[in-house]
């Protein structure tokens, strides 16, 4: 195999690794803290990988459980508190 024939094999393995990482991207867990409008229900902290699944994640346990009013589940504000990552946006690394 020639020196050319290499490097396109090496091309072609590093484009289908590529195209591989696009279609899963790895995603890191983050520590939100979530706060409802309610007062009967105080602030929940959670783990996930966005806001939107951090809030989905207390509603439905409230849901589940059938606790406080409807209108007190919904939702106030979710906070970024840490993120699982080397250099996190937020400054404060999170270890799971």
């Amino acid at each position: 195999m020639s020196a050319i024939d290499e490097a396109v094999k090496e091309v072609r393995e590093v484009a289908e690794m590529m195209k591989q990482a696009e279609k899963s991207p790895q995603q890191s867990k983050k520590l939100y803290k979530v706060e409802l409008n309610g007062w009967r229900i105080h602030a929940s902290y959670v783990v996930a990988e966005n806001s939107d699944e951090a809030y989905r994640k207390v509603r439905n346990f409230l849901d589940s459980k059938d606790w406080g009013f409807r209108e007190d589940r919904e939702l106030k504000c979710v906070t970024l508190i840490a993120e699982n990552t080397e250099y996190p946006a937020c400054g404060t690394q999170l270890f799971v």
